[in-house]
């Protein structure tokens, strides 16, 4: 019986490999362009469900046009979406959602409603891509092969992309703002990714690396890695596609807002608590109105995150654009762990700030934007470390760590110094004595959860 059924689950196995469902197929026209609207609905819950924690998105349509334009890759693209009947968000700590059917009473807040657009999303692109073909096909590779130096015979590319939010234009669900300028990367190199599975070697063949990784090449290894890459874009002429947001960000204290007023309203008060005051200014942020007249020039304003800074004193903590201050101190000063200037702004990057104190040594403790202590002591020093230029950093997040130094008690240590000279002819030996203190240091890393990874100790004399 156990024999009988190997073959059945080699079938089935079979055809889900074979029967790949694809989202959407680009063919080039007669002008080199890869055009087309690429559309995904709800039914594929594990791109939609997983980085949409709102439930908001019902289906949404990429569109986009790709295509090499004097030897330059182009690209535009426009992100259309439409919603599902309510949304989810964590209000305290509760989840709740809200229906447009429950605000029918409430027309200021369905207008609120129906603005709401994602604030961010990037979209993933993947799939498979050839000459199109049919000879050079099987029944997975339909988009046929194409030749590469490495290999005898034809290969079947495969291909992957990350379309960015800022080459997206986002409207309002069931709309999209059409762009007007192409965009273009800096070289071939940071387009499609393209790879192929070798027949006899066990790894796949990559043809694209890294920005920085590109940068460090020599002009003709530069050049030989483009040529290669634009001789697939020569001979493609059909792609196969599927799509994932990668990235999707919402305007959740504008959601969150729209619920508590909603509550409100039912419970007939007007009067806010002070928590709720700094909510709503803050909801006010993310909100954006309608633009309703009909013209080429009309677009809606862009949707941005509250920004966090430090007053230029260095006392307090605050958001960009309000009178909201969400820490203040009389002594000592606030730094955020990165930050950068911006129009005279000290704009925030981090999600922790370092506050200095009078001391020694141990100076500096750690907040978050509220003032709430994060680490329970004091310490001589906080960095943010970034691999990349294997230093630390103060501008912008993209290390792995933390490290926080705290210096433990000095301790004084005599030392014995003699000085030259001739103990014979009755001269004496001068000896002198000097103290030395060595500090002892505990250097501790934490991830950027502010987990503890690890922990060293140091000395030094001064």
């Amino acid at each position: 019986m156990k024999m009988k059924l190997i073959p059945i689950v080699l079938l089935l196995l079979s055809i889900s490999v074979n029967a790949q469902i694809w989202n959407g197929t680009l063919e080039k026209d007669s002008k080199g362009q890869f055009k087309g609207d690429i559309f995904l609905d709800s039914w594929k819950k594990s791109t939609l469900n997983s980085p949409d924690k709102t439930h908001f998105i019902k289906d949404y349509t990429l569109k986009m046009k790709v295509w090499d334009y004097l030897g330059e890759p182009m690209e535009m693209y426009a992100f259309q979406w439409s919603r599902n009947v309510s949304y989810t968000v964590k209000v305290g700590d509760e989840i709740r959602s809200i229906t447009l059917e429950k605000l029918k009473a409430y027309p200021d807040l369905i207008k609120r409603f129906n603005n709401i657009r994602p604030i961010k999303v990037d979209i993933e692109i993947s799939g498979i891509a050839g000459d199109a073909s049919k000879e050079n096909t099987t029944n997975y590779y339909v988009v046929g092969k194409i030749n590469v130096p490495e290999e005898i015979n034809p290969v079947a590319l495969h291909f992957t992309y990350t379309v960015k939010d800022v080459d997206l234009l986002i409207a309002k669900a069931g709309e999209f703002r059409e762009p007007t300028i192409a965009g273009s990367p800096p070289t071939w190199n940071e387009f499609f990714n393209w790879s192929y599975d070798p027949p006899i070697k066990a790894k796949n063949v990559y043809f694209n690396i890294s920005e920085a990784n590109f940068k460090k090449l020599s002009e003709e290894e530069q050049k030989l890695r483009i040529k290669n890459i634009k001789n697939i874009w020569k001979q493609i002429k059909l792609m196969k596609l599927q799509l994932k947001i990668k990235t999707l960000e919402w305007p959740e204290l504008e959601m969150i807002d729209i619920i508590k007023t909603y509550d409100r309203y039912r419970n007939k008060t007007k009067e806010l608590s002070p928590q709720e005051k700094i909510e709503a200014e803050l909801a006010k942020l993310q909100r954006t109105e309608e633009y309703t007249n009909n013209d080429e020039w009309g677009e809606l304003p862009e949707l941005k995150n509250p920004v966090l800074i430090i007053t230029e004193n260095g006392k307090s903590i605050k958001y960009l654009d309000t009178d909201i201050v969400l820490f203040d101190i009389k002594e000592g000063y606030i730094n955020n762990l990165c930050e950068v200037y911006e129009n005279d702004f000290r704009i925030a990057k981090a999600p922790y700030f370092r506050v200095t104190t009078d001391g020694d040594f141990n100076r500096y403790y750690l907040i978050d934007k509220d003032g709430k202590k994060l680490l329970s002591d004091k310490y001589s020093n906080i960095r943010y470390y970034n691999s990349e230029i294997q230093g630390y950093e103060h501008s912008d997040m993209k290390g792995e760590y933390f490290e926080v130094t705290h210096t433990d008690d000095v301790k004084k240590i005599k030392y014995d110094n003699r000085s030259s000279g001739n103990s014979g002819g009755g001269k004496k030996i001068s000896i002198s004595f000097r103290k030395t203190k060595i500090v002892y240091q505990t250097i501790y890393t934490y991830d950027v959860d502010l987990n503890l990874i690890s922990t060293r100790t140091s000395n030094y004399k001064i």
